[in-house]
């Protein structure tokens, strides 16, 4: 696991991975599986994962949509932005919650309730999906973790892979690029292999 003072850990794909499997049992395994996809692949706030509805990720036909529009209201800026859901990985783990929700749902199913719902079955708030999301990596033994690990995780692979800053920018729903920069963890190790090559 990365750490850099002040900020949120990082995760890299090895570690999710184990993350997603000391979450996968228990009662509410694939809410938390998908807040965590959701969080790690569309660098979403716990804001904006609290405040999804069903309807945000699944077309009139009952599919998973092409493409995330994250409400301007939803949002810490209060813009709309949209996000593709084209990952492979983050569209199987969706199509598995939603396929549950229904199940679980019965004619209950609602495509405008919450995405996600509480141990109470009502909505998260922001806070109590940042609790939440702390409580997940800390409990699991990712130390260092916060609500802003996926977020920060997704931006710093973007960046790593090669993706212009203002592209990243775009997907964060930052108004500059220092702020996308802040971010960006350097991995001391990396920069020492860089720096062979001169």
């Amino acid at each position: 696991m990365r750490t850099k003072t002040g900020q949120a850990a990082t995760l890299t794909d090895s570690q999710l991975n184990q993350l997603y499997k000391r979450i996968s049992v228990g009662n509410h395994a694939k809410r938390n599986k998908t807040i965590m996809a959701l969080s790690h692949f569309l660098a979403l706030r716990a804001k904006e994962l609290a405040a999804l509805r069903v309807s945000d990720v699944v077309d009139t036909n009952g599919n998973i949509c092409t493409v995330l529009r994250l409400q301007a209201c939803y949002t810490k800026g209060n813009k709309h932005r949209d996000l593709p859901i084209t990952n492979p990985k983050l569209r199987k783990i969706l199509e598995e919650w939603i396929t549950y929700r229904q199940k679980t749902d019965g004619v209950l199913f609602n495509t405008h309730a919450p995405l996600f719902r509480s141990q109470k079955g009502l909505a998260f708030s922001a806070n109590s999906m940042t609790r939440m999301i702390n409580n997940l990596y800390r409990d699991n033994g990712f130390e260092g973790c916060t609500s802003h690990t996926g977020r920060r995780s997704a931006i710093t692979k973007l960046v790593n892979k090669g993706i212009s800053l203002n592209k990243v920018k775009i997907i964060a729903g930052h108004n500059n690029i220092q702020t996308t920069m802040r971010y960006v963890y350097t991995n001391p190790d990396e920069l020492g292999e860089i720096m062979k090559a001169l």
